[in-house]
């Protein structure tokens, strides 16, 4: 069951965080985040191939101003098209608490650089869904910004 501010966004799917981290010699970094929201269109997933929204995280927790679904489902929008929630700046609840769950996970596999977490938000906490080594970069960069520099600048060797 997902945390009621989750599903306020739409109670149809389990509705996650994709938290991309990097790790640098033991440090872990968090790179980009978004949260993927279902439809009516989508069922009961909320992928974005089916029609569901991506939206940028802010550094606060907070939903950034535009979700985007691909050009076939709608385009770039302010609010979700079924319940009309606005997005700007909708908090996640435990935020905090996913990225430190995710950067405590990823030191467990230490010999991967990337991985990009699928994170649910439950009444009581994060709940990491699965990791995954292809994240989907483009949809990060749609959401937030070009990851490019950022990349280069964490793994870059000394």
């Amino acid at each position: 069951m997902q945390h009621k501010a989750l599903s306020k966004l739409n109670p149809n799917s389990i509705n996650t965080i994709r938290m991309v981290t990097i790790n640098k010699n033991g440090n872990v970094y968090v790179l980009a985040k978004l949260l993927r929201v279902g439809t009516k269109k989508t069922g009961n997933v909320d992928n974005t191939s089916k029609g569901g929204i991506a939206i940028g995280i802010a550094n606060d927790g907070k939903l950034k101003k535009y979700g985007f679904q691909k050009p076939a489902y709608g385009g770039k929008t302010i609010e979700h098209p079924d319940t009309k929630v606005i997005f700007e700046n909708y908090q996640i609840p435990f935020y905090e608490e996913a990225k430190q769950l995710v950067k405590k996970a990823h030191k467990y596999f230490y010999n991967i650089t990337s991985i990009g977490w699928d994170i649910a938000i439950t009444p009581n906490g994060p709940t990491i869904i699965e990791g995954n080594d292809n994240w989907e970069n483009g949809l990060l960069q749609v959401t937030d910004r070009g990851l490019k520099r950022d990349w280069k600048e964490v793994v870059k060797r000394n």
